[in-house]
C-alpha cells in the first residue's frame, strides 16, 4: 500500500527500512559481517536528565523527579547511587563546592534548584540562615521570648555556642526588629534577616565574614 511505512525486519527494531528490508544501522552490520543484533541504545547524559526535568520560574526552579524523604531532589547517577540536584546545579553554575561546606538555600525552599537561590556555606553559616523560630517558640519569632519578672519581650540569639543577649522590649515587634538587626550583624549567614531599609544592618556574608 502506497504511504506505508515499512519497519525493520530485525525482531525488536521499529526503525524504518533502508534496503533488504532493514534500517540503515541493521543494514550496516550486516554489510560488515553478515550478522544481526540489537542495536546499542544511547542513554540521555546526565545533564540532558536534569534539563528535561527542571521546571523554570521567575523566582524558585522546582524538581519534577525523585525527593529524598527531607525534600531534597534527588536524581541517580548509576550503580543505585543518588545524588542532590541542587548541589550538581551549583557546580554547574559556581563550580565544584569543596565537601566540607554545604550548599545552602537562600530561599529556604529545599525542592529549589535555582542556581541564583544557592550559596556554599560552612556548618555554621548553613544553621544561621533558618527561615523561623523554632517548634517550641511561644511567641513565634526566632530569638523572641516573654521574660515575666520583667514583664517585657527579651531578644537573644546563640552565637558560637553562646547565648548572646540583645535586651527587654515593651513590645514583641521591637524584640524582633533588634534580634533581627543583632544576627544580621553578628552572623555571616542571615539572608533571610537582611532589611534593605535599615541602614545599620550588616551584610557580612557579602565581605565573607565568619
Amino acid at each position: 500500500m502506497a504511504g506505508l511505512k515499512r519497519t525493520c525486519r530485525f525482531e525488536g527494531c521499529d526503525r524504518e527500512t533502508c534496503a533488504r528490508g532493514l534500517c540503515k544501522s541493521h543494514h550496516s552490520q550486516y554489510m560488515r559481517n553478515g550478522c544481526l543484533r540489537p542495536l546499542r541504545v544511547v542513554l540521555p547524559s546526565l545533564d540532558d536528565r536534569i534539563n528535561a526535568r527542571i521546571v523554570k520560574s521567575p523566582g524558585c526552579w522546582e524538581w519534577d523527579g525523585a525527593h529524598a524523604l527531607n525534600g531534597y531532589a534527588v536524581v541517580n547517577v548509576g550503580s543505585h547511587r543518588t545524588e542532590l540536584v541542587h548541589r550538581i546545579m551549583y557546580a554547574r553554575e559556581y563550580g565544584e563546592a569543596p565537601k566540607s561546606l554545604v550548599i545552602d538555600h537562600k530561599c529556604h525552599n529545599r525542592g529549589c534548584i535555582n542556581p541564583a537561590h544557592l550559596h556554599a556555606v560552612t556548618t555554621k553559616q548553613n544553621n544561621e540562615n533558618r527561615s523561623g523560630p523554632q517548634s517550641s517558640s511561644t511567641s513565634g519569632i526566632r530569638g523572641v521570648s516573654f521574660y515575666p519578672p520583667r514583664k517585657k519581650w527579651r531578644a537573644r540569639l546563640q552565637h558560637n555556642g553562646r547565648e548572646r543577649h540583645v535586651g527587654y522590649f515593651a513590645s514583641r515587634e521591637d524584640a524582633e526588629v533588634a534580634v533581627t538587626r543583632a544576627r544580621r550583624q553578628i552572623f555571616s549567614n542571615s539572608v533571610m534577616d537582611f532589611n534593605p531599609d535599615d541602614p545599620d544592618d550588616n551584610p557580612a556574608i557579602e565581605r565573607g565574614e565568619d
